[in-house]
C-alpha cells in the first residue's frame, strides 16, 4: 500500500495496473526502507508456467513470504480482510514458513507468526509455529467485528470529529503493534493529508 505519489495506475486488456516504485510502502514505517531493501535482494526471479503452456518469472519464496507478511501488516486495522490470510495460507501450503534471518524486527515476526496460527486454525494449513496467539486472536476480532468502520455512523461535525479521532487512535495502536510507528508521525500524516484534502475532514463515506 504505497502513497498516491508513488503509483502509476494504467490499464492492460481491461485490467487495472498498479507500477509502484517500491514494493511497500516505505515513506511510513521505518523497518519498511530495511523490508524493501531486502525485498530487492530476494525477488530473485524464477522460471515457471502459467497453464503448464505460458512462461513466466515468478519471485521467489522468501520474497512472497516477506512481501505477503508486510503487506498484510500495513492493512492491519485499516481493511486487512480474509483475501490477506488466504494468499498467506496458499504460500505456507506451497513452500512452508520460511521467515529469512535479515527479518530481525520482534513485532513484524509476530505479526508473520499471528498469520500461521489463524491460517492452522481456520484455513486448513498446518505449519509448526510457535508464538503469536495473542495477536492472531486480536488480528481475528478486526477482520470479524472491527471496532471502526470506513463509513462514521455521526452525523454532526463533533460527532465526525469524535469518531475519527478514536479510529484513528485505534488504528495507530494496531499498526504500531507490528511495524512500529510514533503516535506523533501517525498524526502528523493524518494532518497532512487533511490539510491537502480538507474536503474529506467531515466527510463520512469513503468516495
Amino acid at each position: 500500500m504505497n502513497t498516491p505519489k508513488s503509483i502509476v495506475c494504467f490499464y492492460y486488456k481491461g485490467i487495472p495496473i498498479e507500477n509502484h516504485k517500491t514494493f511497500i510502502n516505505s515513506e511510513t514505517y521505518r523497518i519498511a526502507v530495511k523490508m524493501d531493501k531486502l525485498l530487492q535482494k530476494l525477488l530473485q526471479p524464477v522460471s515457471a508456467e502459467l497453464d503448464g503452456k505460458y512462461p513466466i518469472f515468478i519471485p521467489s519464496s522468501t520474497f512472497n513470504t516477506v512481501f505477503l507478511a508486510f503487506h498484510a501488516a500495513q492493512h492491519y486495522a485499516r481493511g486487512l480482510a480474509l483475501h490477506h490470510l488466504c494468499d498467506w495460507a496458499c504460500l505456507l501450503n506451497r513452500y512452508g514458513l520460511h521467515i529469512p534471518e535479515e527479518v530481525t524486527d520482534i513485532r513484524f515476526r509476530n505479526m508473520i507468526l499471528a498469520m500461521t496460527h489463524l491460517c492452522n486454525d481456520y484455513l486448513g494449513t498446518s505449519v509448526p509455529v510457535y508464538g503469536g496467539e495473542g495477536l492472531a486472536e486480536e488480528i481475528l476480532r478486526e477482520i470479524i467485528r472491527p471496532p471502526y468502520t470506513m463509513s462514521v455512523p455521526a452525523k454532526n461535525k463533533w460527532g465526525i470529529l469524535v469518531y475519527k479521532t478514536k479510529r484513528m487512535l485505534h488504528t495507530h495502536r494496531a499498526c504500531n503493534s507490528v511495524l512500529r510507528i510514533s503516535l506523533c508521525k501517525w498524526v502528523g500524516n493524518s494532518i497532512l493529508l487533511h490539510l491537502r484534502s480538507p474536503h474529506t475532514i467531515f466527510q463520512t463515506e469513503r468516495k
